[in-house]
């Protein structure tokens, strides 16, 4: 790797609240784009969280952390009950030797 890598875009965390402010906006009645300039949020990210919200099912009122909770990586294979089963039983299969 160079010793001078510079990185090449300037991307920066979008902020919850301004995503918060412009739903509440949409929801009003605005139209997406206004909300998104309003805001000062991208409009493709404000339509990709709009379409969480309206696939799963969130209230976006109530649970805000659910709507914006982001999993880097593909998507897993066991949900996490599976998950913690397996590894329990891993476990219990090495102290046994």
């Amino acid at each position: 790797m160079v010793r001078t890598y510079k990185k090449k875009t300037d991307r920066q965390p979008i902020s919850p609240s301004k995503l918060m402010k412009a739903v509440k906006l949409v929801e009003e009645g605005w139209a997406l784009r206004a909300a998104a300039r309003q805001c000062n949020v991208k409009k493709s990210n404000l339509w990709d969280l709009l379409k969480k919200v309206k696939k799963s099912g969130i209230d976006i009122s109530t649970a805000p952390k659910k709507a914006f909770k982001q999993k880097a990586g593909p998507k897993g294979i066991f949900d996490e009950t599976q998950e913690k089963t397996i590894v329990n039983y891993c476990i219990l299969m090495c102290k046994m030797g």
